[in-house]
């Protein structure tokens, strides 16, 4: 990480560190399936990933430029149980295709972050979808 990411991520700790893990759990997950489907070094993938996400750079003319939109959802299964789960729209010889991941997470309500409990209990859905990154 850059120098100023390395802050941001520090001040997002200090918020609140289930996002932080949850914000580093996405990356990894698109980072490996880049790894694993785009030939791309892990390492680049993670990289490229967090830059998207955060907006300061487009997958454009990167690597990871096959991938067109990354897409959190958060899926209350139980009084006390989450699925997670990342979408990914890629560019797959030639056609979109939407690709499901599920995020390896901690599955209880209180590893959720506060923002997405606040969100659930406020709207009073069962599922939230979150975009981070399309191209543009």
């Amino acid at each position: 990480m850059t120098q100023k990411e390395l802050e941001n991520y520090a001040k997002l700790l200090d918020i609140d560190p289930h996002l932080a893990e949850l914000h580093q759990d996405v990356i990894r997950a698109v980072g490996e399936w880049a790894h694993q489907n785009l030939q791309v070094h892990r390492s680049t993938a993670r990289r490229l990933a967090r830059q998207m996400i955060l907006g300061t750079a487009s997958g454009k003319h990167s690597e990871l430029e096959r991938i067109l939109q990354i897409q959190f959802s958060v899926t209350k299964t139980g009084a006390n149980t989450i699925e997670h789960w990342l979408y990914l729209l890629a560019n797959m010889d030639g056609k979109p295709v939407r690709i499901t991941i599920p995020v390896d997470r901690d599955p209880s309500w209180d590893a959720l972050p506060n923002a997405f409990r606040r969100d659930f209990i406020h709207s009073g859905k069962k599922e939230m979808n979150f975009e981070l990154y399309h191209v543009k």
